[in-house]
Parts: C-alpha cells; structure tokens; sequence
C-alpha cells in the first residue's frame, strides 16, 4: 500500500511539473509573440528557457571528458572549475533570463519591410539589463549626426555600468589574481601615460555613438586591380555621453603635457586635441583625428571638419535628424521614449556594394569584370535601415523599417555556404582548367622546338620556313598541334624557341645557384 501511495504521489508530481512546464511556456509564447506581427511573410519563435544553462552544462562535460580521457592531464578539475566560474557569471548578470525570442516581417505597400524582433526575460536585476539602459527616452545623440551622415547608431547604453561589468567578469572568472593583474596594468597605464582609466569609465554616461559620414562635396580616388575609382570621402564620428566633464578634461589636459595630444582652437568654447601623427591628407583615406571634450559629449572624429560638423548640428539643431530622408524613414517608428536607434541610408550601402564588386571585378579581364559587375549588381540590392530600441519590463523590441524582407534575410542565409563554397571552389576550378590548357600548350612547344631541330639536322642546319614544313604523314609532327585558348604557334628565328600567340614560349627554368665549396683554413 505504501509503495503504490509513493507511486501515486510521484505521478501526481510529475503530472503538476508538465503541467507548469507546459503552462510557462504557453505563457512565454503568448508574452512574446504580443510583440512582433502576426500577419506577413515570415513569424519565426523560439523558446530559449534553460537554453543557455543546458548548453553551458553540455559545454562543461564534453571539456571534462576531453580532459579526463587525455593521458597524463592535470587541467581536468581546473577546468570544472573555470567553467562553473563562468556559469555563474552569467547567472550573477542575469543571462538566464532570457525565455524567449521571436522575428516577424511584414511586407508594405511601398516596397519596404517592417521588421519586429522580442528578446522575452523575466525581471531581472542583472548588471546586463542595467548595461542596456533605463526607460526609454529621447537620445541626445541623435542630434550630434551630421547631415552628410549615411550610416549611424546611438545607443542607450550605460557605460559605467559595462565598465564595472567587464571587472566583474574578470573578478568572478578569472579570480582575485586576474583582478589584480588587470589592476596593475591600469596603473601602470595611469603611471606611464597619465592616464586613469577607472576615473574615464566614471566619468562617462548611459549614451554611446558610432556614425560614418560620406561627404557631397569632396572625392576620394581609390585604385583596385589595377583601376581608378572615385568614391565620396569617408569619415567616423564616435561619441560618449559625460556624466562628470570635468574629470575628462582634466585628463586630456594631462594628455597635452605628455605630448601624447596637442591643443588646437576650442570649437564652441569645447576644448579640442589632435593626435600627434600628422594629417594624411594624400592618403585614399584622409585622417587627421581630433577629440572635443564637450560639457555633455566626448566627441572622437576622423577628420576636424566632421567634428565642427557635429557641433554645428547640435547648436544649430539642423542635423541629419531634420533631413526629409531621415523624417520619412522613421515616420511610422517611435522617436521619443526609445532606447536605441538605428540608421543606414540607401547611399551607405550603394557605396559598399559597389566598392565590392567593383574589387571582385577588377581581379578578372576587363569583359568579364564588366559582365560580372551587371549581374552581382542585379543580384544585390540596394538597402535601407530605419530601427528603434525599446526596453520593457518584459524584455527588449526592435522595431525596424528595412528595404529587404525577411524572406530575402533567410534566403541569403541559406545560399550563403553554397555562396561560400562556390567562391572557394570556381576560381581554383577555373585556375586548374587555365593551367591545364597552358601545360598542353607547352607541350606543343616543346613538340616543335623538338621537330625544329631535327629538321636543321636532316638540311644541313637550314631553318623551316613555316610550320607546314614540320607537320604531315612522314613528317617530324604527325598532326598540326592546336592551342585549346585560340593561340597560332610561330617558329623561333635560328636558335629560338617557338612561341603562342596566348601562352608565349615555354619558360625556362630558374638557374641553379652554384654554391662554393666549403674551405678550410
């Protein structure tokens, strides 16, 4: 009776678990797919409750087994226990978390995509949701990006929350001696260069930036293969939110007395410093970087017109944001409480992509370059991105507005390894065929450099005047050889190999280098 109690206790149990098992994930699946669209071309779920803490197990064993199963090894407990360190390092900063995510993409009327991403957590007070920003709000960054900007990122992220995240990880994995080291190497850093790292990632705020501006009014020349192209003049802008600007101009200060910076004229009343190489204004890619130190912003530009460019938006308030293209992409986006922004403009990815074909072109004769050019041009299109961030109590969307689908997304996944395969494989296919073709050219060379010298034997060294002479039934070539890539064959003047009109004569080998015997004195 006491068994069978057990028994009944035990299936009841097991029957509770599935049931809430079964229960959470309806829930996860309802909760996240409240977020992306229904109705379109693509609807892609994937529940990820435990995914992480099962791989990290399985992780765990197999380096275990491959240790325990090499001889004479004395890593295996070591490495238990490294990889339990870093199992719970993602735990301390809430990776589990995570439950779900899910991917939809809606065709529209225009031609365009609006594309929905979830990442599903539970509440979590891990210091990587604090990484990830707070409550949504309106980016000043935003109004840093130039109007000339073509591709551009502003983030919510809080910096000295990733800082203090990054010593942790070190601290939880690697130990109190790799916290050490790391701290030493920071001192040492603030000793030798002056400078303070710890006191840097203080100073910084919850916003980050990273744009490329491709300028209308001045042109870069760039040679591939042989060929000149023009392109617009590129440049980067970073720039980092500033809790305490003071800090950071006080350490830039120590910076320019070091000689590691040099002082130029303040842009705003903002100071400014130039690194001490010189401006590479010759150069394909012009660079002459300059930092400004901002009551709200670290700027960091590649070039000093860039960052006047930046200052100028944010005083003026005429930036790219007041741009028509950049209005119409996020007209159906949210603008004022996000937590992240995303933006490329269809000139960014025309640039790219032709400055790829045109390098895969150049490698090829001029005609197939061309053809090739065409095709890859009518095969990939020109794309447009427009994407907010959004943090929420459940997790974190992404809401976008993009010029290729999610159809096209998957599709280019799949034929990316033939895509890749085919890439490695055609061209050392077409290189084996090319000297293929070329060796049995050279062996109808050789066949009639052969036949030259019999002949100048049987007519008293006479040369033949063609290569009829050479070829027939009881001649010194049965059959007149023929060059598989279209080249005609013509006879060396006396003492000269014959030569193709494609392939040129056979090449002679290298000279062997006579090396003098050793002495001894």
């Amino acid at each position: 009776m006491r068994r069978i109690i057990s028994l009944l206790t035990l299936a009841l149990t097991a029957t509770t678990v599935c049931a809430d098992d079964a229960a959470r994930r309806q829930a996860i699946f309802n909760e996240t797919l409240r977020e992306v669209d229904t109705g379109g071309h693509v609807l892609v779920f994937c529940n990820t409750d435990e995914l992480f803490q099962n791989a990290m197990t399985r992780i765990k064993a197999l380096t275990s087994a491959v240790l325990t199963a090499t001889p004479a090894n004395t890593n295996a407990t070591q490495a238990e226990a490294m990889w339990d360190n870093v199992d719970g390092f993602l735990r301390n900063i809430g990776l589990y978390a995570v439950r779900g995510v899910a991917f939809s993409s809606v065709p529209r009327a225009d031609g365009l995509h609006t594309a929905r991403f979830f990442l599903h957590r539970t509440p979590a007070t891990g210091t990587l949701w604090r990484v990830t920003g707070g409550a949504p709000r309106t980016l000043q960054g935003v109004r840093l990006l130039p109007r000339d900007t073509v591709l551009a990122s502003v983030q919510n992220i809080d910096l000295a929350a990733a800082w203090q995240l990054a010593r942790d990880g070190v601290r939880q994995i690697g130990g109190a001696a790799a916290l050490a080291a790391m701290d030493a190497g920071l001192e040492a850093t603030r000793t030798n260069l002056g400078i303070n790292v710890q006191a840097l990632m203080g100073a910084l705020g919850d916003e980050a930036l990273l744009a490329v501006q491709l300028s209308s009014a001045s042109n870069i020349m760039v040679t591939t293969g042989g060929r000149l192209q023009v392109y617009p003049r590129p440049a980067v802008l970073i720039a980092f939110a500033l809790r305490d600007a003071a800090v950071v101009r006080a350490q830039f200060a120590a910076l320019a007395q070091r000689g590691l910076l040099r002082p130029l004229e303040p842009m705003d009343g903002a100071p400014v410093y130039a690194t001490p190489m010189l401006p590479a204004q010759n150069t394909s890619f012009p660079l002459a970087p300059v930092f400004v130190v901002r009551d709200d912003f670290l700027l960091f530009a590649t070039l000093p017109d860039v960052a006047a460019a930046a200052q100028a938006a944010m005083r003026t308030g005429e930036g790219l944001s007041t741009t028509p293209e950049f209005r119409k992409a996020f007209a159906e986006l949210p603008r004022q409480a996000i937590n992240g922004l995303v933006y490329m403009h269809p000139k960014f990815s025309q640039t790219l992509q032709d400055f790829q074909l045109r390098t895969i072109s150049a490698a090829q004769p001029e005609e197939v370059g061309l053809a090739m050019t065409r095709s890859l041009s009518n095969w990939v299109q020109t794309n447009q991105v427009a994407a907010v961030r959004i943090i929420k109590p459940n997790g974190i969307a992404l809401q976008a507005v993009t010029g290729i689908g999610g159809r096209e997304m998957l599709a280019s996944l799949a034929v990316a390894p033939v895509g890749l395969m085919a890439a490695i494989a055609v061209p050392s296919f077409m290189n084996a065929r090319t000297k293929s073709v070329q060796n049995a050219c050279y062996n109808n060379l050789r066949l009639i450099d052969a036949a030259q010298d019999q002949y100048a034997l049987d007519h008293a060294n006479a040369a033949p005047h063609s290569l009829t002479d050479l070829v027939g039934t009881n001649a010194y070539i049965k059959d007149t050889p023929v060059c598989k890539s279209g080249g005609t064959y013509t006879l060396g003047s006396r003492g000269q190999p014959a030569r193709c009109s494609v392939h040129g004569p056979v090449p002679r080998a290298p000279a062997r280098t006579k090396h003098a015997a050793p002495t001894t004195e």
